[in-house]
């Protein structure tokens, strides 16, 4: 069996209008299948930038084939049985913020991006917009906006600064991957502080 990738199969170039969290089976086989289709009977011209939402996904994986896969639809149409075989060619890239934070940010920028789809962040937009003018950060509202808080050991570096990594899960959305100069690539937030030592009281 050939490998698939753009060697070996035709792939449609078209601007990045679409910014996709999450590179499962059922994103790429119900909405860019839609996309694909959209491109193909529609004037849209548009292709899907995929950010893989954990650190472990499937980004590397898509890459290596160029973001080609085949959507395998079976079932019945008006009475009748069907069972097609696309080849789905919108994807344009698969970015993995982990260790692509740079690439992931400059989405920003992009002037032709236009939509953002994800399985979840319909649940997480709703919470942020409940807490865009807070006064005071309760234990209540931690507890609805964060999953969990994990604060690594304190390290000190060879100036005598010491450094701490603290890694913030959200609900719904996961690690945010936001790298400080000199951080390590899990890193969500790294705080740095000089102590003094032996100072008098």
């Amino acid at each position: 069996m050939k490998a698939l990738n753009k060697q070996t199969a035709p792939k449609s170039v078209a601007p990045e209008r679409i910014i996709q969290f999450g590179e499962g089976n059922f994103l790429r086989a119900f909405v860019d299948w839609i996309v694909y289709n959209m491109n193909q009977k529609t004037d849209f011209n548009g292709s899907v930038v995929v950010v893989q939402p954990i650190e472990k996904g499937m980004a590397e994986w898509l890459n290596g084939q160029d973001c080609l896969y085949h959507v395998n639809l079976q079932g019945r149409l008006n009475g009748e049985a069907v069972n097609s075989l696309t080849r789905i060619d919108c994807i344009s890239r698969a970015l993995n913020p982990y260790s692509q934070n740079s690439a992931f940010m400059a989405l920003a920028d992009q002037p032709e991006i236009r939509f953002v789809i994800s399985n979840n962040i319909q649940q997480f937009i709703p919470l942020i917009w409940k807490y865009t003018n807070i006064q005071e950060l309760t234990p209540y509202i931690l507890n609805e906006l964060i999953e969990k808080i994990v604060v690594h050991e304190k390290e000190i570096g060879a100036d005598g600064v010491k450094t701490q990594q603290v890694d913030i899960c959200y609900k719904f959305i996961g690690l945010i991957n936001q790298k400080a100069e000199g951080g390590c690539k899990r890193e969500v937030v790294k705080v740095k502080r000089t102590e003094i030592e032996n100072q008098p009281a």
